[in-house]
């Protein structure tokens, strides 16, 4: 135990502590979403990640994403670990740079108990839903994020264990852009609904 470990420990019951210890979560895209899920959820005691992203760390990325600008040109997933690490050094990180599809993300999240979609695009977003609709996993998703408006996130239950944070409406295909306070929001939602789950098991 470390002292991240022997402070977190505190704020939950003993069996909350360790179901959240012990689940396994897994993040699509580690950009403004995931970058931001992933920094909740170490704050919040989960210990183990799978996460994956192809993209490398750009300036533009820095007014959403939990990265700093000695990260730019490292891999995503390579400088999200490396933040991560400093939060809870107890914390597990299997890292996947790679583009995801309807094969690979199956194999890839296949051992997590929890899974966040937290791609920009409609198009990845549908993926994700098709592969785990169906797999019985507690699967959340965004869909709603941009622009600087603060209100009209919400939560919605679509299917027993599907999850949709966002207002449903702003993207980036519809010209709007993505903006930290917004961005942050939703991601700590989507957050909260993984935390509370696992408490309530």
């Amino acid at each position: 135990m470390n002292v991240f470990t022997a402070a977190i420990s505190r704020f939950y019951p003993d069996a909350v502590y360790q179901a959240i210890r012990s689940k396994c979560i897994g993040i699509a895209g580690a950009g403004g979403l995931g970058s931001n899920i992933a920094f909740c959820l170490v704050r919040s005691g989960f210990e183990h990640f799978i996460i994956a992203d192809s993209d490398c760390v750009q300036a533009s990325n820095l007014n959403r994403q939990q990265f700093f600008m000695e990260d730019i040109g490292l891999p995503k997933v390579q400088a999200l670990a490396g933040h991560l690490l400093r939060i809870n050094p107890a914390v597990r990180i299997i890292r996947h740079e790679i583009s995801l599809d309807e094969k690979n993300s199956s194999e890839i999240f296949g051992p997590c108990d929890i899974i966040f979609e937290a791609f920009d695009r409609a198009a990845a977003k549908k993926m994700m839903y098709e592969t785990f609709a169906g797999s019985g996993k507690l699967c959340i998703f965004a869909s709603g994020i941009c622009g600087l408006r603060p209100g009209g996130l919400e939560i919605k239950n679509i299917r027993d264990n599907i999850y949709l944070a966002g207002d449903g409406k702003s993207s980036l295909e519809a010209g709007m852009l993505p903006y930290a306070p917004r961005v942050t929001a939703c991601a700590a939602l989507m957050a909260g609904i993984a935390l509370e789950k696992t408490a309530e098991q």
